[in-house]
């Protein structure tokens, strides 16, 4: 079976890089997204007992609640993760603080958190402005990412949608967690190379 470690790897040769930085990335990546899942499930857990919600917003349902105008395109921004709370058809598979639900996108997920840890530059995520939150179009898993590593802002496409009645705003916003100790740590060694 191919796995992401085979297809990395024979990338990373292919690409000629720097092979022994590449493979700490990984390494880092797979820390990184045992470090999210795990967090995601206490996270979930706490919210049930608390009662609090644990699912991103749908934007489909928003639509057809509050009967959402045409798109507008506002452009090119930094957005803060905090603010996005929906997904445009993915609200399952992400919590309302970005960890991973599923493992089903395991692979996704650590290619874009290689690729973060590697600086390779990733395209801007879209995004859907309705009132003061934000609803992903797509970059789930770069957001996913962005917010594991403790960044507080993320590049965006937006476009906004205007509702045609009042629309009560979007759920408290949550601290962002801190990221894994060992991740920090290579991204502190990254940074002074």
């Amino acid at each position: 079976m191919v796995t992401f470690d085979h297809i990395l790897m024979s990338f990373l040769k292919e690409s000629g890089s720097c092979y022994e930085r590449d493979i700490r990335a990984v390494m880092a990546a797979r820390r990184l997204y045992e470090h999210a899942f795990s967090r995601g499930r206490l996270s979930r857990f706490w919210r049930w007992l608390t009662r609090r919600p644990r699912h991103l917003l749908n934007l489909a349902s928003i639509e057809t609640t509050f009967h959402l105008q045409a798109y507008h395109y506002l452009g090119r921004r930094m957005v803060p993760i905090k603010q996005i709370v929906g997904s445009e058809g993915r609200s399952t598979d992400f919590d309302t603080l970005f960890y991973p639900r599923q493992r089903h996108s395991q692979e996704r997920w650590l290619s874009v958190a290689a690729a973060r840890l590697i600086a390779l530059a990733l395209p801007p995520v879209k995004l859907v402005q309705v009132g003061a939150g934000y609803y992903v179009q797509d970059g789930h898993h770069r957001i996913s990412v962005a917010r594991a590593l403790g960044e507080q802002y993320i590049e965006a496409e937006v476009t906004a949608r205007q509702a045609s009645r009042p629309f009560g705003g979007i759920r408290p916003v949550l601290p962002t967690p801190l990221p894994c100790p060992a991740i920090s740590a290579f991204v502190e060694e990254r940074s002074t190379t």
